[in-house]
């Protein structure tokens, strides 16, 4: 059995099963559904051990359903509704507030006190929704009727609405639960909202709704007349004009007669039908749409959306749509001339030259254009290699000198920049004039080109010489400099730069440094002479090759040398007494004789006989004689006078002595030995070479210079002549005899 909540007046349990607590009016049954409004756990809950309200207490349970079978009291709702002070539900603050048989109780859901009729749980007479309960919070003399739910409300049809502080409102009909304070009120002929009007505000009207006629006259509104809803047309025919608006408003059959969009800027001329595919804008702000009425109707539009221009930018579109493509970047003839945009969108000038000292430019010509280099002020092109920019920054703190450049000149006019720099200007000539030119124009470089300059150099204080720079287009490469000073040549020391006193910042770099060669006897060569100054000075990335220092001044005359040694004598002739001989006596040997300086100048040996003779021929003697031995050393003296051997020989028994060639038998004397080579002075000092020479030390060769082999240092001179006594001359050996 289900439980109902009663709304706690607070109720003592009055568990009488089974009959049921329920009130119910005359004629109610009780049913089966209706319980005691106390649950099984109620009388646990008032059992003595409580001190106040419990589980046993029945609230108010708004989802139970109420009893249907058990219509209201007749007599109280009609005294209820009756109205008056003191009556049902009504507020109270004390029993006197309430009529005659009723008692002023509080309510546990809400405390409010009301007033509450009497009631006999035996026999039910309480209103619908209502039991018959004893007052816990309220002392009462018997059980009231309580109200069930969450309202203290007389109300018979369940709307909620009737009569009672519970109430949401009155209830002009309380037996039609659609009926009540507040209803929506229906188109039916009765009041439903308790208003006392029937059908006021046109119930369910209100609506459009489409009658018999064409056009906007078949429109109406749906009215509420006499309890019914009928369509009331709005518009009368002919009484309107036709406007753009998707309607027939003349009521004549067609719709928007005579309207058509004529406003595409592409053909302003052309027009376009309702309903039907439209355009709008130029360029990029370009768009499609439908034709659709305007608002207000008064014409026909193009719906399609409005776009902003933006800026032009070079991309073959009409950024900023005034009906020009690309304007800005094309000249009148169409031609993209634009530095960044050239000849066509993206070819950027400005980008292709963006290098040193340049910038880049469109030109046109001849309908044609192209990407232009471009110098600063200032800078020049002199290689022609567009790829590098205009390389060349003419230097206004430096006077330039180029000694092969076929414009460059020593003037008063010249070095104020290469011939290609414009401006009139030239290279001077030599580097000495480019010097006396820094110094009138107050410059403190001298930029000198690739040439041979043949010049000595006097270093100016707080001046730098740079070489190593090509004469063509000035670039400079230092390592493989071809700018070469050569000292002049001429009497007493040579110097190719001299550099005195130097105090102020000074550097020479990039030149090939020769010394001349001094002539002058003991003269040196200096290819750097420093002398006093500071470290201000700096000599760098230079190739120095030294001259030769000159030779010295020939020696005086020596002393006359020893006399020579005389000859040995040379061996007597003899008679072999056989035909049969040897090698006859030898010659006498030469005088000896070895200078200190010199080597041997001996004198020769005498000449010698040999044995026995060779006869080719009666009379002609061969190899039978020999010359005598030449001296040693290259001063010694040749050999002496050929000697021959005799023989005899017989014919016809007479025995004749034969001589060979008709010679002599005696050899001769050797010869005299040279005159000496000994003695002599010595010469004078030669000439000393140097690379670079700081006075008061033994040489200087600082920084990042490079030093090739130099010349060595003078010879001595050669010594005088000196010429000793001829060595004596050896006697001759003595003459054979015949056998």
């Amino acid at each position: 059995m289900a439980q109902r909540a009663v709304w706690l007046v607070v109720a003592l349990s009055m568990l009488v099963s089974p009959l049921a607590v329920g009130c119910a009016g005359p004629g109610d049954t009780m049913t089966s559904h209706r319980d005691t409004g106390v649950g099984s756990g109620d009388a646990a809950g008032l059992d003595s051990g409580d001190s106040g309200l419990d589980s046993g207490v029945v609230h108010p349970d708004a989802n139970l359903p109420h009893d249907a079978a058990m219509p209201t009291d007749t007599n109280m709702m009609e005294d209820a509704v009756g109205g008056g002070a003191g009556l049902m539900c009504t507020a109270c603050t004390t029993n006197a507030d309430c009529r005659a048989g009723s008692f002023c109780v509080q309510l546990a859901s809400s405390g409010d006190r009301v007033c509450l009729q009497n009631c006999n749980a035996e026999i039910p007479s309480c209103p619908h929704r209502f039991d018959c309960l004893n007052s816990v919070l309220t002392p009462t003399a018997g059980p009231v009727c309580t109200p069930v739910g969450e309202r203290c409300c007389i109300d018979a049809d369940e709307d909620d609405h009737g009569f009672g502080v519970g109430c949401r409102g009155t209830d002009c009909n309380d037996s039609n639960p659609a009926v009540y304070q507040g209803a929506h009120e229906l188109c039916n002929n009765f009041d439903d909202n308790c208003d006392g009007v029937a059908d006021d505000g046109n119930p369910q009207g209100g609506n459009l709704c489409v009658g018999s006629s064409p056009g906007v006259c078949s429109s109406g509104m749906t009215m509420c007349l006499t309890g019914a809803i009928m369509c009331v047309p709005t518009v009368t025919v002919g009484s309107m004009t036709e406007v753009c608006n998707g309607l027939d408003d003349d009521c004549d059959g067609p719709i928007d007669e005579g309207f058509a969009f004529m406003g595409d800027p592409l053909f302003p001329a052309m027009s376009f039908p309702l309903s039907g595919a439209c355009a709008i804008g130029l360029g990029a702000c370009r768009r499609s749409g439908a034709v659709v009425c305007a608002p207000g109707g008064a014409s026909a539009m193009c719906n399609a959306p409005t776009a902003l221009g933006s800026v032009e930018t070079c991309n073959y579109l009409d950024d900023d749509c005034n009906g020009t493509t690309d304007d800005g970047f094309r000249d009148a003839s169409g031609i993209y001339n634009a530095d960044a945009d050239c000849g066509a969108c993206g070819i950027d000038c400005t980008m292709i030259y963006a290098h040193p000292g340049s910038f880049g430019t469109c030109r046109v010509a001849a309908g044609r254009a192209t990407c232009a280099l471009n110098c600063n002020v200032g800078a020049f092109n002199l290689n022609g290699i567009p790829d590098d920019g205009c390389e060349f920054a003419l230097d206004a703190t430096a006077i330039y000198v180029s000694g092969e450049d076929p414009g460059a000149r020593d003037d008063t006019g010249c070095g104020l920049g290469p011939v290609a720099s414009g401006g009139g200007n030239y290279p001077c000539r030599t580097i000495t004039y480019g010097q006396g030119r820094a110094m009138t124009t107050a410059r403190t470089r001298v930029l000198v080109a690739d040439a041979l300059y043949l010049e000595s150099i006097v270093l100016v204080n707080g001046q730098s010489l740079l070489g190593g720079y090509r004469a063509d287009t000035w670039e400079r490469h230092l390592t493989t400099t071809l700018t070469t000073i050569r000292g002049a040549s001429g009497a007493g020391h040579r110097r190719a730069i001299t550099a005195g006193n130097i105090t102020m910042a000074t550097v020479v770099e990039g030149f090939v440094i020769e010394g001349a060669s001094a002539t002058s006897a003991g003269a040196n060569s200096y290819a750097v002479y420093v002398s006093g100054g500071t470290s201000a000075l700096v000599f760098r990335s230079n190739v120095i090759y030294a001259g030769a220092g000159a030779p010295g001044s020939p020696g005086i005359a020596g002393t006359d040398g020893l006399g020579g040694v005389p000859g040995a004598g040379g061996a007597a002739a003899f008679d072999t007494g056989t035909s049969a001989c040897g090698t006859s006596s030898a010659g006498g040997a030469g005088g000896a004789r070895v200078c200190a300086v010199g080597g041997a100048v001996s004198g020769g040996a005498g000449g010698q006989a040999t044995c026995p003779m060779s006869w080719a021929n009666p009379g002609v003697v061969v190899g039978s004689s020999h010359g005598g031995v030449a001296g040693s050393g290259i001063g010694g003296g040749g050999g002496g006078v050929v000697a021959y051997d005799g023989q005899t020989r017989s014919i016809d028994q007479c025995f004749t002595c034969y001589l060979g060639g008709g010679g002599t038998l005696c050899g001769g004397d050797g010869a005299a030995g040279a005159s000496g080579t000994c003695g002599g002075g010595g010469g004078g000092a030669g000439g000393v070479s140097y690379g670079i020479y700081v006075a008061g030390t033994s040489g200087y060769g600082a920084g990042t210079n490079t030093f090739p082999a130099s010349g060595g240092g003078g010879g001595g001179g050669g010594g005088g002549p000196s010429l000793g006594t001829p060595g004596g001359v050896g006697p001759a050996g003595a003459s054979a005899t015949t056998d």
